[in-house]
């Protein structure tokens, strides 16, 4: 009786660990129509950010014995594209291949999640289509930049001065900027806006007005180092550096003279060979 009972014991355990290896494993999504089965081999939910290449793989298995022709076909959300599209395959009977699905995230693709479906359709009649999804967390991305759009190179003393500053919103959320300014020599500096508020994609321009002053003891030019930058109001950190070089020009003291005067010696010759008379002074060139 004992030998039955092991015999139906050791029958059961060979059943269970063949049902182990059968069935997919966890973690691995699977769908099976007509002795053909698909597996995803990539992650369920995948992280990634704007810009970033996402490479899925899937395998395809024929368990049937009759070889399987296959057309594919994806889901993607607006505005992504494929870098390896889909393309008809076949597979011999028990044969099982790799299939690779490449995508390129937008870069202005805003933060959230996203769906990529896949469909695996068999030319032979007889089942329905295989599918399988992802789940993309695209994360939320800070990037500033900024371009120069007016400056003059020089400016007298005691004269304004404007520079313009155009801000871009480069990342995939929106963002505020506060800034922050510095100048060497110190000149009353004024920013127009204070503050400013970008959506992915869009842009503004910083006005900045600076007044210089007249100082009378400088004999030559000043460089003025004008220094901006652009802080992220929730994080408090900067996102983009600015540094201005203008050179200040003294202003001319006391009257113009438009003479030049050079230190000269020079001699008048009467008709003799010895000189009437030997001059020295500053002649005036006009």
């Amino acid at each position: 009786m004992w030998r039955m009972e092991a015999k139906k014991a050791f029958s059961l355990l060979v059943c269970l660990v063949c049902l182990f290896f059968l069935l997919p494993r966890a973690g691995a999504a699977a769908a099976v129509s007509s002795g053909v089965e698909l597996k995803l081999v990539s992650p369920e939910e995948v992280k990634t950010e704007p810009g970033q290449v996402l490479t899925l793989s899937l395998l395809v298995i024929n368990h049937s014995g009759a070889a399987a022709h296959f057309t594919e076909k994806l889901e993607l959300p607006p505005d992504w594209q494929v870098i390896i599209p889909p393309s008809p395959f076949q597979l011999a009977p028990y044969d099982q291949q790799v299939r690779l699905v490449s995508l390129l995230v937008p870069p202005n693709s805003p933060a959230g999640s996203y769906r990529i479906g896949y469909s695996l359709i068999r030319r032979e009649r007889g089942g329905g289509p295989l599918q399988a999804a992802v789940k993309v967390e695209v994360a939320p991305v800070s990037a500033v930049a900024s371009l120069i759009e007016e400056k003059p190179p020089v400016v007298a003393a005691g004269e304004e001065y404007k520079v313009k500053l155009r801000y871009l919103n480069k990342g995939n959320s929106t963002i505020s900027l506060s800034f922050a300014v510095q100048n060497a020599p110190v000149y009353p500096v004024e920013i127009s806006p204070l503050e400013m508020t970008l959506q992915p994609g869009a842009s503004q321009v910083l006005s900045v007005s600076v007044k210089t002053k007249i100082n009378g003891e400088e004999a030559s030019a000043v460089r003025h180092i004008l220094r901006i930058a652009a802080v992220d109001k929730e994080t408090l950190l900067p996102l983009v550096n600015n540094t201005i070089v203008t050179e200040i020009l003294p202003a001319i003291a006391g009257k113009y003279d438009r003479y030049h005067r050079i230190p000269a010696n020079f001699s008048i010759i009467t008709g003799g060979h010895q000189p009437a008379a030997i001059f020295r002074g500053y002649p005036d060139y006009n």
